[in-house]
């Protein structure tokens, strides 16, 4: 057995295989949320359901089995619910270790809105968890989420006392709260108070998922102690379920309502089970507009274990799915080693 097969995934843990209404999720979102940067996350966020979310950041708090999964796809969605669920935990959970482990976690789901919280750790009485606070900054500088004068200024001054690891924590900290004085917080407020207005209303044909079990998904995926975007994809595909990737392509090829934002989250999950179904409707269908359209999202989607589609592409008679060989062609070349 390969060992691309050893790490491919099969039918899901939800409830049932019944579709996603592509139309009614992008409803429930609304428009100001489907042309934010992230609307593909915001998707899946609903797709999973807030009790998955919160659930899952107590999964990784075990730090047992399948909390490197279960850190990926929290790292990747960076939800609303995942986001609260770390607060409530670091403000009033008994144990000190999930109190610190919820802000280490914090650091991959803070947005520049969470500015303000980082002076609250870094007067927490725990000497480990102002730390952590700092580390929340950090990622937000390396994100550019401070505006680009500020981040560049953060970010100089770690450069300038990376050579100084022996730098007194008492340093670190006192540095944090002047750059943090110095930043536009009246423009943070607003922000704050934007995204606020911007949060989703529940979504009643959802969630689509039961439960998820994180070490048994991780067992089941066969990744070790390997995590990020790759991950959580692959675990994504799982939970969701195949079909259901499979049908967002159909609706996607059928140009049905809201098409865009179901190629949103095919873009963002790189489902294999989507890529398949794009090779089937290339591959057996006549309809030449169908079949431009699947290959067009076959280049969003498309897999290490289906590269070997890239020549029949480039013979295809339609120059069309000529050019979108090229594209995957293109990809396959500036990933290589």
């Amino acid at each position: 057995m390969s060992a691309i097969r050893l790490f491919e995934v099969s039918p899901n843990q939800g409830i049932d295989d019944s579709p996603i209404n592509w139309s009614s999720l992008a409803e429930t979102l609304g428009p100001r949320c489907i042309d934010e940067a992230n609307p593909a996350g915001s998707a899946l966020a609903l797709i999973l359901g807030e009790d998955n979310l919160r659930a899952s950041v107590d999964a990784y708090l075990t730090f047992q089995g399948g909390y490197v999964v279960a850190r990926s796809v929290i790292s990747h969605l960076r939800s609303e619910a995942a986001h609260d669920r770390c607060l409530e935990i670091w403000r009033s959970d008994p144990d000190l270790e999930r109190r610190r482990g919820a802000v280490e976690l914090f650091s991959t789901v803070a947005s520049e809105r969470d500015l303000p919280l980082i002076s609250e750790f870094l007067s927490d009485p725990d000497p480990q968890i102002p730390v952590w606070g700092i580390r929340v900054l950090t990622q937000l500088a390396y994100g550019g989420e401070l505006g680009e004068a500020d981040s560049e200024r953060y970010l100089r001054h770690l450069a300038d006392t990376e050579d100084d690891p022996d730098e007194a924590i008492e340093q670190q900290i006192a540095f944090v709260r002047e750059f943090l004085a110095s930043l536009d917080f009246a423009r943070l407020a607003s922000d704050d108070l934007a995204a606020g207005q911007a949060r989703v209303k529940e979504w009643i044909d959802g969630p689509c998922v039961d439960s998820i079990d994180w070490d048994g998904l991780h067992e089941s995926l066969g990744v070790g102690a390997r995590g990020g975007d790759w991950v959580a994809g692959l675990a994504l595909e799982r939970i969701i379920g195949e079909p259901r990737f499979r049908d967002a392509v159909d609706w996607c090829v059928d140009e049905n309502p809201d098409a865009d934002l179901a190629c949103s989250v095919l873009e963002d999950v790189r489902p294999r089970s989507a890529g398949e179904r794009c090779i089937e409707i290339w591959r057996w269908e006549d309809d030449l507009r169908r079949r431009r359209t699947a290959v067009g999202i076959l280049c969003l989607v498309v897999v290490n274990s289906q590269l070997d589609i890239v020549g029949e592409l480039l013979n295809d008679p339609d120059s069309t799915i000529q050019e979108y060989g090229a594209v995957i062609l293109a990809r396959v070349l500036h990933q290589a080693p």
